[in-house]
């Protein structure tokens, strides 16, 4: 590199934002975490690249809350269908889970705990399970039902 190279500051292009510090990104996240966990927002997905604190983020943050909450490896989709029966008010974190979120069965049942009907006003999200009569038999065997309202979140 030549000496006498012209030292300035790199120009903000128009119409594209500056990015953010890793401080300004770990203070989005917790802001972020803590509209799911007050209701406000029903999920939230959390991306990037491993080691950057995404994961003690979320559970740091949700510690300070009085929103029960559960952390969830990977695992089939009568499996997550089960774990949000059974955590239907609390706060799931689904974490590292890649085969799952290659699993259209698994995407639809997180995408029935995060949407809902709005009727009056109120929002109601139902999950449902079809599936034949083994895996009913299974779930009943378990005393989970084949659909629950879910008031819960999903990070």
């Amino acid at each position: 590199m030549a000496t006498n190279a012209p030292r300035t500051k790199p120009t903000l292009q128009a119409g594209v934002a500056p990015r953010m510090t890793y401080l300004q990104c770990i203070a989005n996240l917790e802001t972020q975490v803590k509209l799911v966990a007050n209701g406000a927002r029903y999920g939230l997905l959390v991306t990037g690249t491993g080691g950057n604190g995404k994961t003690w983020t979320v559970g740091h943050t949700l510690a300070k809350t009085t929103r029960p909450y559960v952390f969830l490896k990977d695992c089939t989709p009568q499996g997550l269908y089960m774990k949000l029966f059974f955590s239907r008010n609390a706060i799931l974190v689904v974490e590292d889970c890649p085969t799952m979120l290659r699993n259209d069965r698994a995407l639809g049942i997180l995408k029935m705990a995060t949407a809902g009907i709005t009727h009056r006003g109120l929002v109601t999200r139902t999950v449902e399970w079809t599936t034949g009569a083994a895996g009913t038999k299974a779930l009943e065997n378990a005393g989970v039902p084949t659909q629950f309202i879910f008031t819960g979140g999903v990070i």
